[in-house]
């Protein structure tokens, strides 16, 4: 009787991880996507408003999922770098954003606030377009692995499962 409980918990273990492995495919993409609609409301926030730059990041990021805790009131020109590396480095863990993504958002960060309004626009254009190849990127490894994670976690419960009985 003790093998079998231990069987289906080994089982229902194994199968759940393959689904939380799957799941933080789907949360990077989303988090790709969330970046993507943030970078084109800050594109018309530069374009047609002239806030300051605290304001237009807190406008476009403080609502995107992931980015809605952190402290903006304190983002200027001045140390918008540094605040906006301990932002990447803060979310990117719940975001499931890998180095390369959070590489691409630290160095969205240089041209915003530093270059005139055509500059930051080219800039946010720049990055939107980058971000949309990684969604893309995403969005196929989730549609090839995040199967494959499911199955292969389930499987592999399967096979300890026989390996003890």
């Amino acid at each position: 009787m003790f093998k079998v409980i231990l069987s289906f918990v080994l089982i229902a273990a194994t199968t759940l991880y393959g689904f939380i492995i799957s799941r933080r495919l789907t949360i990077r993409r989303q988090a790709l996507e969330s970046i993507v609609d943030s970078i084109v409301r800050m594109r018309s926030l530069i374009g047609f408003g002239g806030y300051e730059i605290s304001r237009v990041i807190k406008s476009s990021f403080g609502c995107s999922k992931g980015f809605e805790s952190f402290d903006y009131s304190s983002f200027d020109e001045d140390n918008l770098p540094t605040l906006w590396i301990n932002l990447v480095n803060t979310i990117s863990g719940e975001l499931c954003l890998n180095s390369e993504d959070k590489e691409l958002l630290v160095k969205f960060s240089e041209g915003i606030g530093i270059t005139d309004t055509d500059g930051q626009l080219a800039n946010c254009d720049l990055y939107c377009e980058l971000f949309k190849e990684r969604i893309a990127d995403a969005k196929e490894k989730e549609k090839a692995s995040g199967r494959l994670y499911k199955i292969i976690g389930f499987s592999f419960g399967c096979v300890i499962t026989l390996m003890i009985v």
